[in-house]
């Protein structure tokens, strides 16, 4: 019992590295003191956000098929994937989240484009999707205030958990 009781207290312990590592690395890779980022930077936190998000969903059908081992695993990839799409949302630069000189916009645009959607929209979708599924409701409320997006769009008012976790299975 005692050596369970280590091995797990390990794993929280690890865990908890990996998510200070990780959000450390997106502070540094991001963070210039001139206003300019590297494009392959953004490009590769866009990648991670993507890359975490397929992950996300693979582990929430697991979920869904009866593994409930893989719910934690869920929540992680999600959560991972919203401060990568939070660290491009943010990007200290112009007027905040909905100036459309903002890098992390114009990066959505050159780069997600097939996906029919404006870069607002799109960065708003996957933040806020990411950020719902990975539990960060609060954050994710407080975050897409920051979108100037018009009534029509309106992620905000129709944002909840079941409608997330519903559209994301459809999409993948």
């Amino acid at each position: 019992m005692k050596a369970l009781r280590d091995l797990t207290h390990e794993l929280a312990i690890d865990q908890a590295i990996r998510t200070i590592n990780s959000r450390t690395t997106l502070r540094i890779a991001l963070s210039h003191d001139d206003g300019q980022y590297d494009r392959e930077q953004l490009k590769t936190m866009l990648q991670y956000g993507y890359l975490h998000e397929v992950e996300g969903i693979k582990l929430y059908r697991s979920v869904l098929n009866g593994h409930d081992e893989d719910r934690e695993g869920a929540i992680d990839a999600f959560r991972t994937a919203y401060a990568c799409w939070r660290a491009l949302a943010f990007l200290p630069r112009g007027e905040g989240a909905a100036d459309p000189a903002h890098p992390g916009f114009q990066l959505i645009e050159q780069e997600l484009a097939e996906e029919g959607l404006s870069p607002v929209l799109n960065l708003a979708f996957h933040l806020g999707m990411a950020g719902l599924l990975g539990e960060r409701n609060a954050e994710v409320r407080l975050d897409l205030s920051h979108f100037r997006l018009d009534p029509s769009s309106d992620l905000r008012l129709r944002l909840d958990r079941h409608h997330s976790a519903s559209l994301y299975h459809f999409l993948s």
